[in-house]
C-alpha cells in the first residue's frame, strides 16, 4: 500500500510541477500583455436619448435668451409614431412618400395651433452632436430658437442601414403668434418658416414641406 502511494506521488509530482509552471507562465504572459501599450483609439459614445436632447436644447435656448420648452409626453408619442413610420417604410423625409402623410399630422395634442418637426439622421456619438447638427442648419436652428414654440417631444430609433434617426416635434398654444405674422393671402406655412401662397400640389416642396395650412 505504501509502495503504491510512493508510486502515485512519483507520478503526480512532476505533473503538478509542470502545471504550476504553466500557470505561472500564463500569469506572467497575461500581466505582460496587459501592460503593453494600447494603440487602439477609444471613442466615447453615449446613448442618444429624448431626455438628454431636451436638456441640451433647453440650454441652447437659455443661452440665446429664449424660454425653455415644456417637455411633454404627447409630443414624445407623436415623434415616436413618425420615427417608427420612417423605419417601417424605409424613408427619411417629413412626408411619407407612399401615403403623403406629413410628420406634423402625427401631432394631435389638444389646444395647440402651429406644429412643426425637425429630423436628423446619422452616426452620432453624443447627444450634443445631434443638437450641434441641427444648430448648423439655419432652418432647424430657427425652429429650435423660435420663442413662440412652447412644447417639445423627441423620439430616437434605428434605421434599416443602422443609423440613428431622431425626431423632434414642436407645438405652440393655439393663441400663440410667431415673431412674424403670416402675410396676407398666405395659404400655408412651410416647415422651415417660409410662407407659401400656393394651394396646389408641390406647396412648400422646396421648403421642408407644409407644416400648417392657413
Amino acid at each position: 500500500m505504501l509502495k503504491n502511494k510512493k508510486r502515485l506521488l512519483t507520478f503526480w509530482l512532476p505533473l503538478a510541477a509542470i502545471a504550476g509552471l504553466g500557470i505561472c507562465a500564463s500569469v506572467v504572459a497575461y500581466v505582460y500583455n496587459d501592460n503593453k501599450p494600447n494603440t487602439a483609439v477609444i471613442e466615447h459614445t453615449e446613448e442618444i436619448s429624448p431626455g438628454a436632447l431636451a436638456y441640451i436644447v433647453d440650454e441652447v435656448r437659455k443661452k440665446a435668451g429664449v424660454t425653455e420648452l415644456e417637455y411633454v409626453t404627447d409630443l414624445n408619442s407623436s415623434a415616436k409614431l413618425k420615427c417608427d413610420d420612417m423605419v417601417a417604410n424605409n424613408y427619411y423625409d417629413h412626408v411619407n412618400p407612399a401615403s403623403g402623410k406629413h410628420g406634423y399630422e402625427y401631432i394631435t395634442m389638444e389646444g395647440i395651433g402651429f406644429r412643426s418637426e425637425n429630423l436628423n439622421k446619422g452616426v452620432f456619438n453624443t447627444n450634443q452632436s445631434v443638437v450641434d447638427s441641427w444648430m448648423g442648419s439655419e432652418q432647424h436652428r430657427k425652429a429650435i430658437l423660435e420663442p413662440a414654440n412652447k412644447y417639445v417631444g423627441y423620439a430616437v430609433c434605428t434605421s434599416a442601414d443602422k443609423q440613428t434617426l431622431v425626431v423632434q416635434h414642436f407645438a405652440r398654444p393655439s393663441d400663440a403668434a410667431s415673431e412674424t405674422d403670416a402675410p396676407e393671402g398666405a395659404t400655408a406655412r412651410c416647415c422651415d418658416g417660409v410662407y407659401s401662397h400656393s394651394t396646389g400640389r408641390g406647396t412648400c416642396s422646396h421648403h421642408d414641406s407644409v407644416c400648417e395650412w392657413l
